[in-house]
């Protein structure tokens, strides 16, 4: 049994956080957003640059995607002239997301593990040569990894929230215990 509920709020808030990533562009002025080529996962080097963006939603995503993302523009995707908050390859993942928890809300199916790793692999061949050669993926190659990815990770994600929901649904409420007399 699907829980519709959860499937539902779990679907809501990756939609809403993809459309998020391709709103915060066009929230400055066209071409104000250029974070440049030196990002690195997990740093904070376009602080100063996040910084002076106006609005204060678009700033917050932005410092995610400093925070998760290399954020190097010429791995980026560009909207209104901006560079979009997360690389091409995050932006394909976060928008796969709500996909493939609208596919397990419609095939009401478990989750085969190799299936899931299975999905994992393109990215892990295409960005892992990356890492570690000297060998450059394009923007289509990322955006195909990304959501093949992306979609699995949603799959995923409407699984757990599922059985999450179906566990909590099916606690037995704790048996009161009656007021004691007083020490």
């Amino acid at each position: 049994m699907v829980e519709h509920r959860a499937i539902s709020l779990l679907f809501a808030l990756l939609a809403i956080w993809a459309l998020l990533l391709v709103i915060t562009p066009l929230f400055e002025p066209p071409g104000t957003i250029d974070l440049g080529d030196d990002g690195v996962v997990g740093g904070w080097e376009h602080s100063a640059a996040i910084g002076s963006i106006g609005n204060p939603v678009a700033r917050v995503v932005y410092q995610t995607g400093d925070a998760n993302c290399h954020q190097k523009d010429s791995r980026s995707l560009f909207l209104n002239g901006n560079q979009m908050p997360y690389c091409a390859r995050c932006t394909s993942l976060f928008f796969a997301m709500p996909l493939g928890a609208l596919i397990f809300f419609a095939a009401q199916r478990q989750v085969n593990p190799l299936w899931i790793i299975l999905a994992l692999v393109p990215l892990g061949i295409d960005g892992g040569l990356q890492l570690v050669t000297g060998y450059e993926s394009n923007n289509v190659l990322r955006i195909i990894t990304g959501g093949i990815a992306g979609g699995a990770m949603g799959y995923v994600l409407g699984v757990l929230a599922n059985e999450i929901s179906i566990i909590w649904r099916s606690r037995k409420p704790r048996p009161r215990e009656p007021p004691g007399p007083s020490p």
